[in-house]
């Protein structure tokens, strides 16, 4: 049942990530770059692809310990 609530956690938190239609998160340099260009929100969304696959990989890998400790300790008992 824990692992469903840790999944759809996780999945809100990507979808958010990936689907907010306001993210700024470029440098003031790069901002005013893109904003003059055009491409502003295509640039957004980029950073926010980016950004959620390393959050991702850290959440897997931390469910991954998790698991393995949990499995460890049980079979300590």
């Amino acid at each position: 049942m824990k692992i469903y609530k840790i999944l759809l956690v996780l999945i809100l938190i990507l979808s958010v990530a990936i689907f907010f239609n306001e993210v700024s998160a470029q440098c003031s340099m790069c901002k005013k770059t893109a904003e003059d260009s055009g491409r502003a929100s295509g640039i957004n969304m980029a950073i926010a692809y980016l950004a959620a696959f390393p959050y991702a990989l850290f959440c897997i890998v931390a469910y991954l310990w998790y698991r393995n400790n949990k499995k460890i300790k049980s079979a300590g008992k």
